[in-house]
């Protein structure tokens, strides 16, 4: 049995290194999609934590480098990690390297290693794809699962395919009311979910990005406010690019509290977090960004009156400065790398909106069934209905995943580099270090799904002859807790990269 491939099946062979050496993470994940607070990325500037520019009584003079403009974003943005900067350092594997395996003996390997124990009830749906052949090689009770953050590959391809790896999106301010004596200055959202409090990279080599800041976007303002006379303004924000509900009828609660996930937002800073190293999201996202900003302002000497309110940016207002995120490919594979919830949602949004849809829950639901259909996925039970995965309300088969990792763009690009590499980086660091798993070591690369009774891994392996093959597991009746199941997914993950199953 074939998968539909393509030359895009054979690109992807040979633009992938699955072969890591020990880079570091860039934050560790115990269980992500589960309510256990993250480590928090603290920005660092000039070896320091914070940044933030020391008040002044005037005019700010413009950032060294450059006149600001009003599209100026982050100096020197990063180029977009490739495979070897998130954790691989061999050489892309050749389509035709290795041994094609037998299909036989790897199910008879694979068999009895995903069959309840620390698994779910019977046979875990499974399935194992041949990336240069398109065969099939293992498939097992291939039903509509809870993918939990394997979902995140969707919404990879759904991000990447409408707007492409190079993209940016920015947040900016516009000013209206001119005449007034307090004009109003708004701060506009445009769904970057990596804007920060204070300028600085963010992250561990391997992951690190360079976002724009909150700081950096009020000094550009406060600098060409200056330049035109302006010496007291009103503050608004515009969230409204996004739309419809903040969080997710099907999750828990209690995320925001936990550190999950922020309420989803157009305009957000430091995800949503209370504090800029805290864990706890704040209820609105955008009235805190507006908040921030205003004493941001103040601080550098502009005069600024009553407290920001919500507002939608008029049509004809004059835009005043601007700064712009990472490149959509950056950001795609951090998010995939550290399962970054608050990215998935908004990058969701994003691509919904480029194609046509709203910037909603809705929309990104019907994104994601454009994304499978494109593939050729038309089983009406797979569905996607956040972007993150953290719904229990979708559902995919090993089927969707190993097909859009075997097809999925002429060239892998972000989806696969992004990709945590076994035993060295993302949500896979801490794993395969032990025991039966230790074969798998830096010859798997997998999107990690956890939640509580679910477990999933998708990915590629490696074989060390070089044969490149594309993989889902899912399992989404995990009894009790979810090590045992991770484990077991690793040790037979780690027996396909080193069982005797060549057909030969």
């Amino acid at each position: 049995m074939r998968v539909r491939r393509g030359a895009a099946g054979t690109a992807l062979v040979a633009a992938l290194a699955l072969v890591a050496g020990p880079a570091p993470a860039s934050r560790p994940v115990t269980d992500d999609g589960a309510p256990v607070a993250p480590a928090v990325l603290v920005p660092i500037v000039n070896g320091v934590a914070g940044g933030v520019a020391a008040p002044t009584t005037g005019p700010t003079a413009p950032p060294a480098g450059p006149t600001p403009t009003a599209s100026a974003g982050p100096a020197d943005p990063p180029t977009p990690p490739t495979a070897s900067t998130s954790g691989g350092s061999a050489p892309a594997p050749d389509p035709g390297l290795g041994e094609p395996l037998d299909a036989a003996a790897v199910t008879a390997t694979l068999g009895p290693l995903l069959r309840g124990g620390a698994l779910g009830r019977g046979r875990t749906p499974a399935r194992v794809v041949d990336v240069a052949t398109g065969e099939v090689l293992f498939d097992q009770a291939d039903a509509g699962t809870v993918p939990a953050s394997t979902a995140k590959l969707v919404t990879a391809v759904s991000v990447l395919e409408a707007l492409g790896p190079d993209a940016r999106l920015t947040t900016r301010t516009v000013l209206q009311d001119r005449d007034a004596a307090a004009p109003r200055l708004v701060l506009v959202g445009g769904g970057d979910p990596s804007l920060t409090s204070t300028p600085g990279p963010v992250g561990l080599p391997g992951s690190r990005i360079d976002p724009a800041s909150l700081a950096q976007l009020a000094r550009l303002t406060r600098w060409t406010l200056a330049a035109r006379g302006i010496e007291r303004v009103r503050v608004g924000f515009d969230d409204s690019l996004f739309s419809g509900r903040a969080l997710h009828p099907s999750w828990d609660p209690a995320f925001p509290a936990f550190g999950v996930v922020a309420p989803v937002s157009a305009l957000q800073v430091d995800q949503g977090r209370a504090r800029p190293q805290g864990v706890v999201r704040v209820a609105d996202p955008a009235a805190e960004a507006a908040a921030r900003f205003a004493q941001q302002l103040a601080d550098l000497g502009l005069e600024v009156s009553g407290t920001p309110r919500r507002v939608v940016a008029r049509p004809r207002a004059v835009e005043v400065q601007a700064v712009t995120s990472p490149p959509l490919g950056t950001l795609v594979e951090r998010m995939l790398s550290t399962s970054d919830n608050d990215a998935a949602e908004a990058l969701a949004r994003v691509a919904a909106l480029a194609t046509g849809h709203r910037g909603s829950f809705a929309g990104v639901q019907a994104r994601a069934a454009e994304v499978l259909a494109g593939l050729g996925i038309d089983d009406p039970a797979s569905r996607v209905v956040d972007g993150s995965g953290l719904s229990r309300s979708s559902a995919l088969r090993p089927a969707d995943l190993t097909t859009l990792l075997a097809v999925a763009g002429d060239g892998p690009g972000a989806l696969a580099s992004g990709l945590p590499v076994a035993a060295a980086t993302g949500s896979l660091r801490g794993r395969y270090e032990v025991g039966a798993t230790r074969p798998g070591a830096g010859l798997v690369r997998g999107k990690t799904g956890t939640l509580t009774g679910v477990v999933g891994l998708a990915g590629y392996a490696s074989r060390p002859d070089g044969r490149l093959l594309a993989f889902a597991v899912l399992d989404d009746s995990v009894p009790a807790g979810t090590l045992g199941g991770r484990r077991a997914i690793d040790e037979a993950l780690a027996a396909l990269v080193a069982c005797d199953c060549t057909a030969s």
